[in-house]
């Protein structure tokens, strides 16, 4: 008994500093380096929303001003233009609205294999926007 005493008086300060053994001692989570953070581009903000509506102001102006402001921090960009719709609803309207959005934006230089068209289904929403995304 006494000897077992004694060999736990001389382990104790020896196991003083060691910490116990699991998974993140062999993998620990990986933190992203904040420069990587900071290099990801937004991809789900769009760059303009625009509501299509008889209420709704010009959108020309907007989309002239985005243009020019994208080409001249970016020459290559592309401009992804997504028309939301309702699930059930007709998708005429909207479409035809991210068409003549497509063709503006034409009609200002860009060229049209740096345009994409595409639409979205939006639940429970009567507010149906084209969103104009720069790439």
């Amino acid at each position: 008994m006494e000897i077992a005493r004694i060999a736990l008086i001389v382990a104790l300060p020896l196991l003083a500093g060691c910490k116990l053994v699991d998974q993140r001692t062999f993998y620990p989570p990986a933190k992203p380096e904040p420069t990587s953070l900071a290099a990801q581009p937004q991809r789900d903000i769009p760059a303009l929303i625009i509501r299509i509506g008889a209420l709704e102001p010009d959108w020309h102006t907007a989309v002239a001003d985005l243009v020019e402001q994208s080409i001249g921090r970016q020459p290559d960009a592309r401009f992804e233009i997504v028309a939301a719709i309702a699930p059930n609803g007709s998708a005429q309207d909207q479409t035809s609205a991210a068409r003549d959005i497509a063709q503006a934006i034409g009609a200002l230089g860009v060229l049209p294999s740096r345009t994409i068209l595409g639409l979205r289904t939006v639940d429970g929403t009567t507010v149906l926007d084209i969103r104009i995304f720069v790439r």
